[in-house]
This record gives C-alpha cells, sequence and structure tokens, in this order.
C-alpha cells in the first residue's frame, strides 16, 4: 500500500521518491479541472484515508492534507482555491501550497485516483 501525501502541508508524510517535481506539477495547475476516478472508492479512518481501485484492486492511503484535497477536487473547486485554503490552514506561503498542491495532484493522477475532467 503506498501513501499519498501533500509534503508541504506539515503532515509529517512526503511523498515518495516516484513523485513529480514542482516543475512538473505547474503542468497541471494549468488544467481547468479534476475529478475523482469513478473506478475508485475512499473509506475514511479518522485523519488517515483509504483508497481502493476497484478496477486494478490497489489500495493507497491518503494522510488527511491529500484527503482535503481530493474533497476539493470532487467539490469542483479549482486547485488555486484549494491550496489557497490550505496554505491559510497550515500557515504556509500560498505559492509553496500550489506547488504541493499540484505535485499531489500529479502523483493522485498517475495513480489513477483522480482524472482530468472531459475523460468521462
Amino acid at each position: 500500500m503506498e501513501t499519498v501525501a501533500c509534503a508541504g502541508c506539515g503532515s509529517g508524510a512526503q511523498l515518495n521518491d516516484a513523485s513529480p517535481t514542482r516543475r512538473g506539477g505547474d503542468r497541471l495547475a494549468q488544467a481547468a479541472t479534476f475529478r475523482l476516478n469513478p473506478a475508485v472508492a475512499i473509506e475514511d479512518f479518522g485523519q488517515e484515508s483509504l483508497v481502493l481501485d476497484c478496477e486494478r484492486l490497489r489500495l493507497f492511503e491518503l494522510n488527511a492534507t491529500a484527503r482535503a484535497i481530493v474533497a476539493g477536487v470532487a467539490s469542483g473547486r479549482p486547485l488555486a482555491a484549494i491550496a489557497a485554503c490550505l496554505a491559510r490552514e497550515y500557515g504556509q506561503p500560498e505559492v509553496d501550497m500550489q506547488a504541493d498542491v499540484a505535485a499531489a495532484v500529479e502523483r493522485m493522477v498517475a495513480l489513477r485516483i483522480l482524472e482530468p475532467r472531459g475523460q468521462e
């Protein structure tokens, strides 16, 4: 099981070594919006969440911050708005949080947890 986390949010968890760089995240930050992949199911357990890719039978763990990003994406919020909210919550510079959120989203797209809207 892999853990997906937003590295700059004070959670103590980090994206693993296969995670994208901040520069790679900039490309995704320009995309309109994302959505939860319909093939995944999420169950919350306190501060952590488990994500099951029902098609590939893969299980992932999300920390609280990554779960907040998924919740924001699921509600249709743009990444910039999600990053601004998290920056206020964690007392981080917004520009750093934008890069961290974009990197976390890029990682979740690679894992098929999220997908760009329009792939319906």
